[in-house]
């Protein structure tokens, strides 16, 4: 058996969540894969096994676990979930972030393509929030982005794996380091347990929402615009306005915007373009998507044949009605689940979010047929 599974002990804290009482095995766990993405080149490769060995622990908590009231089977599941999701995740990645800004090794910062919304404000202040709360500080902002973001634009190394650099589904990806903090970081500083990022949680929860959907569907429209490239197909003019707009970045012009899906989703249909009639729908729906839809049992096979296992498993664990339901619960400022407002869930927020804009959540296998 492995050396991380180890019978646990929880008690019941006063709001009703789990508190784990022997904590120290799982905290050597803990500092082992923090300084373990510390140290290595190739950190998507330690995420991915991080995840897995968690649902290897989740679910032999789930079998071992010794609990001081009786709980529901129901309730039971949900709340090892929540308390090992936070002590294990929550814990390595907010560990980790903080590390990183004590070796100055910067930050990821995601610029979004301008809409009628700036999400790029919104990424700044709920980073700000996120690491106010990590580092315990006034709040402020506490690395100037904005300031940041016209003063480097020069100097951002630009991650893009989709090939067509300004398409209009495209969202730019940098990274760089950040201004340096005001005054220095403590050694000894660690995240404040179960401490609140209020703004982090819900702009990063929203922003996750937002951007796995345009990244999936932005998949599918350009594999669907290769493939209609491939066949060289005698399309109409319509046809072609279409492909344009989808390859070049021109504007809709006089198409609502859920007319120009439709129109969309009819072309790939007309010439077969996949096999899978749910692709369709999702191209169709992308203006009224949510992230508890594509999860659901409807899209199940669509979203596990390109997104990767460990990945889609911590999507579903912690997005998913009948499990954690998070989104929903910080959207709807459910207090009874307070929890997910914590620095730990906001990490994980944080990383996933990297994870997405990166384009990491892709199997290499299904990138490689779009470029």
């Amino acid at each position: 058996m492995e050396n991380y599974l180890y019978t646990k002990q929880f008690a019941i804290r006063t709001n009703g969540t789990l508190l784990l009482l022997n904590q120290e095995q799982a905290k050597e766990y803990n500092n082992k894969k923090v300084n373990l993405l510390l140290s290595v080149k190739n950190r998507e490769k330690i995420i991915l096994r991080i995840l897995k060995e968690f649902e290897e622990i989740y679910h032999y908590d789930l079998e071992t676990s010794e609990i001081t009231v009786t709980m529901k089977e129901e309730v039971r599941k949900i709340e090892i979930l929540k308390e090992d999701i936070r002590f294990y995740l929550g814990g390595i990645f907010s560990n980790y972030h903080l590390e990183l800004l004590k070796n100055n090794k910067g930050i990821r910062i995601i610029d979004f393509k301008k809409f009628v919304m700036d999400y790029n404000e919104l990424y700044d202040e709920a980073l700000t929030d996120y690491f106010r709360v990590l580092t315990n500080r006034e709040y402020m902002d506490i690395f100037k982005l904005k300031e940041m973001r016209k003063k480097n634009t020069n100097k951002i190394e630009q991650i893009n794996l989709f090939p067509m650099e300004d398409a209009i589904y495209d969202i730019k990806d940098y990274r760089t380091a950040l201004v340096p903090f005001p005054v220095a970081i403590p050694e000894h500083l660690k995240p404040k347990i179960r401490g609140k990022s209020y703004i982090a949680s819900y702009s990063f929860s929203a922003m996750i929402d937002y951007l796995l959907i345009l990244k999936i569907i932005s998949f599918y429209v350009r594999l669907g615009v290769k493939k209609i490239e491939e066949k060289k197909l005698n399309l109409t003019q319509e046809e072609q306005n279409i492909i344009e707009i989808l390859k070049f970045n021109v504007r809709v012009g006089n198409y609502k915007e859920k007319d120009f899906y439709h129109l969309v989703k009819e072309m790939f249909q007309n010439y077969k373009i996949f096999e899978d009639e749910n692709i369709y729908k999702i191209i169709e729906k992308k203006t009224s998507l949510t992230i508890g839809q594509m999860i659901n049992a409807e899209y199940e096979t669509t979203m596990k044949s390109i997104i990767k296992e460990e990945y889609y498993q911590l999507i579903v664990e912690l997005f998913d009605t009948h499990h954690l339901n998070i989104r929903n619960d910080i959207m709807h400022l459910n207090d009874a689940n307070e929890d997910y407002f914590s620095i730990e869930f906001a990490a994980i927020l944080l990383e996933l979010l990297w994870i997405i804009s990166g384009n990491k959540i892709f199997k290499e296998e299904e990138l490689a047929k779009i470029i």
